[in-house]
């Protein structure tokens, strides 16, 4: 007897637990305050990017969304200064994030469409598709995209589900005791204004130390790199292939839902190209993003070492000339 109370106790207990998580993860947050989450780490970005959505009163004409190569290699300000010569008086925001991972990106486009009307998205590609979703998501997006995550079977659902309580819980604390663990309620224009945007001459890296993106790096120090990190291209997970079919698929899955989204605003899309040094594809899904948008290929960048600060970025001349190239190609598809 006392052996099945204990295991009804136990149950009791654990079905409680799971009801009260659940329900944690419903409780109401304020949008602000879950992009202010990561101020101070090399996802920062992403608090700017919700202010120039939300805040900023000027339109936002092209929209760029990708990890870090589109942060660096394509410059806001360039691809302004460029699409002006070519008669087009434009507004472009830069809101790549550092890392990889298209869940993330669905989120920023998400926000955008609900109070700016862009004409074209540009989304970075990878020459294979990053299987995983990105480290920020479980911090910024809304607990039914966190679900939604969950329901699709994603790598990632299980961490991102086991947080949501702790974290909706949190910001509720925030919601109703505005300031709570530094999380602020209202726009700060000051600190917006103060925000670095443009052409990055400068870069923090994931250390914390500021880079000078306008130099070089000795070839032969690319080529140890290239060899160094080729094992970056083509991750996956250990489970079967048939699984993995599933649990990996988060760069079709949110690619999809953006094209759905952006076809349903009148928004069109192009995918930029951006190779690692000494990597020369081929682009695993290029006819997956072909059939949504144009795609602009920079492959033949990839051998010109004097274009690169380190194995994966471009420098600030390399930035120049892909944000012109990007830029040309925007001028035949804006109105």
């Amino acid at each position: 007897m006392r052996k099945w109370r204990l295991i009804g106790c136990t149950a009791f207990v654990l079905v409680t637990a799971v009801v009260l998580a659940v329900a944690a993860t419903l409780l109401p947050d304020n949008p602000y305050q879950r992009f202010q989450q990561l101020d101070g780490t090399i996802y920062g970005n992403d608090r700017w990017s919700y202010e120039r959505i939300h805040f900023d009163p000027r339109p936002i004409d092209v929209a760029i969304v990708g990890d870090s190569k589109s942060l660096i290699g394509l410059s806001a300000v360039e691809i302004e200064r460029r699409l002006a010569e070519h008669g087009k008086q434009v507004s472009v925001a830069n809101m790549s994030l550092e890392g990889a991972g298209r869940n993330v990106q669905w989120i920023f486009v998400q926000e955008l469409l609900k109070t700016k009307r862009p004409s074209v998205i540009v989304l970075a590609v990878n020459e294979q598709p990053h299987p995983w979703g990105h480290d920020s998501f479980r911090y910024i997006a809304p607990a039914s995209e966190v679900w939604r995550e969950a329901s699709y079977g994603l790598h990632d659902a299980k961490k991102n589900l086991m947080y949501l309580p702790f974290r909706q819980l949190r910001l509720f604390a925030a919601k109703i005791f505005p300031g709570f663990l530094g999380l602020q309620d209202r726009f700060d224009a000051a600190r917006y204004a103060a925000t670095p945007t443009g052409f990055p001459d400068r870069h923090k890296n994931q250390a914390g130390e500021w880079i000078d993106l306008r130099q070089t790096s000795p070839r032969e120090k690319l080529l140890r790199e290239a060899d160094q990190y080729a094992g970056e291209f083509g991750k996956h997970s250990k489970l079967p292939p048939a699984v993995r079919a599933v649990t990996d698929a988060d760069d079709r899955i949110y690619t999809e839902l953006i094209a759905r989204a952006a076809a349903e605003h009148g928004v069109k899309l192009l995918f930029v190209y951006q190779p690692a040094f000494y990597h020369f594809g081929p682009i695993t899904n290029r006819r997956f993003y072909e059939a949504l948008g144009p795609l602009q290929d920079n492959s033949d960048l990839a051998d010109r070492d004097t274009l690169f600060y380190d194995w994966s970025h471009v420098n600030t001349g390399g930035a120049t000339i892909v944000s012109d190239r990007v830029a040309d190609a925007l001028a035949k598809m804006l109105r």
